[in-house]
């Protein structure tokens, strides 16, 4: 068999091969996908509401959420581990919320490098409406399994 056929043979089954995994998997009926997407969908919907009424993006409304159902102040750390988001992305939210003076830093007491994060008397306002003490309660069970 000459070399160049060869090649194309081997090149025109791996494209086959490729394409029959390919077709094994639906992703629209790909469950994890679909979840996903789910997630994604209500996030962006809920999204609208927080900044139409209570000028919140949604790394903000997570951190108030979080540390609303807090009775001790605790790390941005923690807070992106409980709302599963980039920890960058809860930094640039604890900025924004500490000069709008919702959230407040304090100095951890075990280590004097750490801060931990709190509500303020504006913040815990703001997380006293009803669907932020809804997902507050439901980040709390999300976290304790």
């Amino acid at each position: 068999m000459p070399k160049a056929f060869s090649t194309e043979v081997a090149a025109g089954s791996r494209e086959e091969s490729a394409t029959k995994k390919d077709a094994r998997l639906d992703l629209f009926g790909f469950v994890p996908f679909r979840l996903n997407r789910l997630a994604a969908e209500v996030s962006s919907a809920l999204s609208v509401e927080y900044a139409t009424r209570y000028g919140l993006d949604i790394p903000e409304w997570r951190v108030l959420a979080t540390l609303g159902f807090r009775h001790d102040p605790c790390s941005a750390q923690y807070v992106a581990d409980c709302t599963r988001t980039h920890k960058s992305t809860i930094s640039r939210a604890v900025t924004s919320l500490m000069k709008r003076q919702m959230i407040e830093r304090v100095e951890n007491a075990d280590d004097r490098r750490e801060f931990r994060l709190r509500l303020t008397r504006k913040g815990a306002k703001r997380r006293s409406n009803p669907s932020i003490r809804y997902a507050a309660r439901w980040i709390a069970s999300l976290r304790s399994q």
